[in-house]
């Protein structure tokens, strides 16, 4: 994997958390967020966090 390749996975899982996100809390919405959004929203944290060093590690790798 070469500098671009990792962009460009870094990349997809950026746009997969915003996708994932603007699904369960659409831009507008005047529902308050409650108790269970929020660890919703920490779960998709968490889990892009951990695909981030996982593509990273995987580039340092082959480094």
């Amino acid at each position: 994997m070469n500098i671009n390749e990792l962009s460009q996975k870094l990349d997809k899982i950026t746009d997969d958390f915003a996708s994932q996100i603007k699904a369960e809390y659409p831009e507008n919405s005047q529902v308050p967020a409650k108790e269970q959004d929020i660890g919703i929203l920490a779960h998709e944290v968490h889990d892009t966090l951990r695909d981030f060093k996982e593509a990273i590690i995987e580039y340092l790798k082959q480094a």
